[in-house]
């Protein structure tokens, strides 16, 4: 008897596992547009250091890269420090660029 409901507990766990691995795979390979990683640069720290935040956030998204991420940017550091007015600076821009991520101007 004791044989029989440990082997019902087992075939119970292997088709939740199962049904895991199928939603793991499916959000995989069909990631919503809907969905985005967002890096916030609040402060001349965090752009100084936008590369690796960057790379870390690829790193954590769903689907390893194919994802969108997004970057929101304080607008009291477009005083020179990340850019002027609404315009990036070339750096930012090109950094922001290579990995494929949209930016946005935030009041916090």
């Amino acid at each position: 008897m004791l044989g029989l409901i440990t082997e019902i507990g087992v075939a119970m766990l292997a088709v939740f596992g199962f049904c895991c691995a199928v939603k793991m795979l499916a959000e995989l390979l069909f990631p919503s547009d809907r969905i985005a990683v967002a890096v916030e640069i609040m402060e001349e720290q965090d752009a100084r250091t936008m590369d690796l935040l960057l790379r870390e956030a690829q790193t954590l998204s769903v689907g390893k890269g194919r994802g969108r991420m997004v970057v929101l940017i304080s607008a009291a550091l477009m005083d020179g420090t990340v850019g002027l007015g609404d315009t990036l600076d070339e750096e930012f821009a090109v950094l922001i660029d290579s990995y494929g991520a949209e930016c946005y101007l935030i009041d916090p």
